[in-house]
């Protein structure tokens, strides 16, 4: 049996549009981050929880990423993959494109290449396999919900996802932290394309197999205003 966590796969292929002018020429995960990109960064963080391989899932300005990593990649201890997208897949499409390089393995996380979270990850990967889950998210508390999609809960259980909600209020959102067991890949939709949040977890979230995991810490980064709070926090906190 599987008793940690040994693959991420880190969503690296968007845009970044709201980051402009910063990814014109520069793909968004590998904005700079004290003197280095935030990628390089997560991936450090995943080395310290004893990570053994990372597929970057790539599809915008790809080739400057693996230039990037293919350089350095004597200074990690984690192996690092790739998952190419010739055309985008949406985060559906690329989750189930990486994840046919995750041979041997139960269960994999997945998470997103602009944002930096504090977790246990082994007592969320404990939890995961304790509750038989199909997917275990991290979700956080956040001040204001209508800047994201929130989730309602029955216990530990996802039982909806509500779609950037009208009313600004605290309360809970997925962080976009997933423990995957492989066996959704028969449940995914046929479509080559698909938004993994649209068109299956909302769908998935009335079978009662999606539970939720709160983190400690969660810092993302979707334009220039979240850039500057995570840049203050992550100072103050010395986390990187």
């Amino acid at each position: 049996m599987q008793e940690n966590i040994e693959t991420v796969i880190i969503l690296a292929g968007g845009e970044g549009k709201r980051l402009r002018p910063f990814t014109e020429h520069t793909p968004k995960p590998m904005i700079n981050l004290f003197d280095k990109p935030l990628l390089e960064h997560i991936i450090h963080i995943l080395e310290k929880k004893g990570i053994k391989q990372v597929i970057l899932a790539i599809s915008y300005k790809a080739g400057k990423i693996i230039e990037y990593f293919e350089k350095k990649k004597d200074e990690f201890s984690v192996k690092i993959d790739y998952s190419i997208e010739k055309t985008p897949l949406g985060t559906g499409g690329a989750i189930r494109l990486a994840l046919s390089k995750c041979t041997n393995q139960k269960d994999v996380l997945v998470i997103n290449g602009d944002s930096i979270f504090i977790v246990d990850l082994k007592n969320m990967y404990d939890l995961h396999k304790k509750n038989n889950a199909l997917v275990t998210i991290g979700v956080t508390i956040t001040d204001d919900i209508s800047a994201s999609g929130a989730v309602k809960l029955s216990g530990p259980v996802i039982t909806e996802f509500i779609e950037k909600p009208m009313i600004k209020k605290r309360g809970l959102i997925n962080a976009g932290v997933y423990l995957i067991n492989l066996s959704i890949l028969n449940k995914f939709p046929k479509e080559e394309k698909f938004s993994f949040e649209k068109d299956f977890l909302e769908k998935e979230s009335k079978n009662n197999t999606i539970y939720s995991y709160l983190i400690d810490e969660f810092y993302t980064v979707n334009d220039m205003e979240q850039y500057k709070e995570m840049v203050k926090k992550l100072n103050d906190r010395r986390l990187i």
